[in-house]
């Protein structure tokens, strides 16, 4: 089988993030492979609802279940990471870890985890989560807050992010 052409623009990776989401509802051979992505892609639908597509899956036209099925084996992320660098990079590190815990929760809906090695990119520029939304990424409460948070250790790492969670959580039912 001959693989898709490449994605174009950022639109058509939303497309496939998307069709992945819904994919995944349907097609168990797919949701099996959930915990195998390391290079993850994260988009904000305007409903507020963070959605999350692998970088196979996202990085090439027209995805669907079917044909990233077929055409897994022949694939290489790192052509796909490539491609999307165009587009996508690494958030500060308080939101990519926000972010790994949103894909945590997600994946769990399936029976899986986050693989060890995972990452997740945005739009380049962008802020996705309530851990940094809002704020200016260089003002100095952020500044302090990342210095400290790269300091913990894992088990604190989580606990500090439970914490800006809820905090954030509180602030907007106020």
């Amino acid at each position: 089988m001959t693989l898709p052409p490449f994605v174009t623009h950022p639109t058509q990776v939303l497309e496939n993030a998307i069709q992945f989401q819904r994919d995944l509802l349907s097609n168990k051979n797919l949701a099996a492979l959930l915990s195998s992505f390391v290079s993850w892609y994260a988009f904000k639908k305007p409903q507020g609802e963070i959605i999350f597509v692998p970088s196979k899956f996202g990085g090439y036209q027209n995805m669907n279940a079917s044909t990233y099925l077929q055409i897994n084996q022949l694939t290489n992320g790192r052509e796909t990471e490539a491609v999307l660098s165009r587009w996508f990079e690494r958030p500060s590190v308080l939101e990519e870890q926000a972010l790994l815990a949103e894909l945590a929760n997600h994946l769990s809906k399936f029976g899986k985890a986050v693989n060890k090695r995972a990452r997740v990119s945005t739009l380049s520029g962008r802020t996705i989560t309530s851990a940094v939304e809002g704020t200016a990424q260089s003002s100095p409460l952020v500044m302090a807050l990342k210095t400290i948070y790269d300091k913990l250790e894992e088990a604190e790492k989580v606990e500090f992010l439970r914490l800006v969670r809820e905090s954030s959580t509180s602030d907007e039912e106020k």
